[in-house]
């Protein structure tokens, strides 16, 4: 007579799947929170010089990067827009030397940073969550 035989049992892995998805909801919680939180982050901007004064050909500039300050929550900064290759900062050099506060002295002009802050919070194409500008503290231009 022949045994009958058992039916095959099949080991369910139940606690390892378990582990796993509570690792990824644990992971999914923690980015959540972190990119939730508000940050201060300074970045490097390229300047890009724009409508040069009449007579103006050639300008020389001291600095070719302003560091900006920016406060904004965290996923505020996975935007394209602060994405290294979009990070150029388009200056009007004749809206800054309109300005009165501009020291000039014989074709060369000196923008201290607070002018060049205020100059930028009045530009659109900056995001609204820029602050200030923090390097350099004083950019020299040279018109010839």
């Amino acid at each position: 007579m022949a045994r009958p035989s058992a039916p095959p049992s099949y080991k369910l892995k139940l606690p390892k799947l378990t582990f796993l998805f509570c690792l990824l909801v644990a992971g999914i919680l923690w980015l959540i929170t972190e990119f939730s939180k508000e940050y201060t982050v300074t970045m490097d901007y390229a300047i890009h010089w724009q409508d040069f004064p009449s007579g103006k050909e050639e300008i020389h500039c001291a600095d070719s990067v302003l560091s900006l300050s920016f406060n904004a929550r965290g996923f505020a900064f996975l935007r394209p827009c602060y994405r290294t290759k979009n990070r150029v900062a388009n200056l009007s050099l004749k809206q800054l030397l309109k300005n009165r506060n501009v020291g000039e002295i014989g074709g060369t002009y000196a923008i201290n940073r607070r002018k060049l802050t205020e100059y930028l919070h009045g530009q659109k194409n900056l995001d609204p969550d820029f602050v200030e500008v923090t390097a350099p503290d004083i950019i020299t231009i040279y018109l010839k």
